[in-house]
């Protein structure tokens, strides 16, 4: 008897994603929860990656950000809270401790990506302008931008960093030294395909994919930073499943080198 076209592709996406399709279409009732998620890493200093950022509100470290040139900086949409007081917000450069060292710098102005969509995380970018230049050193650099259309290749390492959660499953865990971790590029298609069928989440052109394992990710406090292949910034971390380091699914991250992200961050830099 033959197989109906349908059944073959329940059988297909079964055998595929080795998890029963009844969990990945129909377990969750609501929509996941989405959080910016580095969990696993190793302790690193600040001229490992000078490019790193710390944005602090009233002192207390909230996400991180990656410098782009002496002005500007780019970081995650959402760490840009409609109620924060951007007056209050330090720009913390040349740190490897969260509680020492360092140059602070006021913001003087944020540009967020007109179309960013809190609910779907689409368009998650944003460009800070800061009011006193960073002071380039072995401890404070601007990281590479790539160029449009030019998306990291799957299985191709990346590095992230920040002041993340650090242990699993436990929001408050945030370390005082910097954390930097090698994880790999994930198959688009693959990452899509799992968002949608296991979360419900679509995962669209201005976002890239990244590490697969549930020891190894990005996590709250780390939001903003950089994706970085080969010395250019790749991808600004965005979301994954939470609650963190709990999933096998890969982290998502804004992916830089869509030509339409591409050209609005040339837009907001004067041309970087």
């Amino acid at each position: 008897m033959k197989m109906p076209a349908w059944s073959f592709l329940v059988v297909l996406l079964i055998t595929y994603f080795n998890v029963p399709l009844i969990e990945a279409a129909f377990a969750i009732h609501e929509r996941p929860k989405l959080e910016s998620r580095i969990l696993g890493g190793s302790s690193a200093t600040i001229s490992q990656v000078p490019y790193q950022l710390s944005l602090r509100s009233d002192g207390s470290h909230f996400c991180g950000a990656a410098i782009l040139s002496s002005e500007y900086a780019l970081t995650a949409a959402h760490c840009i809270d409609p109620s924060l007081e951007l007056s209050k917000v330090q720009v913390v450069s040349g740190a490897t401790f969260l509680n020492a060292g360092g140059s602070v710098s006021a913001i003087q102005s944020v540009e967020v990506h007109p179309n960013y969509n809190r609910k779907t995380m689409d368009y998650d970018i944003a460009v800070i302008k800061v009011r006193q230049p960073f002071t380039m050193s072995a401890t404070v650099a601007p990281i590479a931008l790539p160029r449009a259309g030019l998306v990291a290749s799957p299985g191709a390492e990346a590095v992230i960093s920040g002041w993340g959660v650090s242990t699993a499953g436990d929001d408050e865990d945030i370390p005082n030294e910097l954390q930097r971790a090698k994880i790999s590029i994930s198959n688009f298609r693959r990452c899509k395909l799992h968002y949608l069928f296991r979360m419900r989440v679509r995962i669209t052109e201005r976002m890239i994919c990244a590490g697969t394992s549930n020891t190894i990710s990005s996590c709250p406090g780390d939001s903003g930073g950089a994706l970085v292949v080969n010395n250019v910034e790749v991808g600004i971390t965005s979301f994954g499943p939470g609650p963190c380091g709990s999933s096998q699914l890969p982290g998502v991250y804004t992916n830089v080198a869509d030509p339409e992200l591409r050209q609005w961050i040339s837009s907001k830099t004067n041309g970087l």
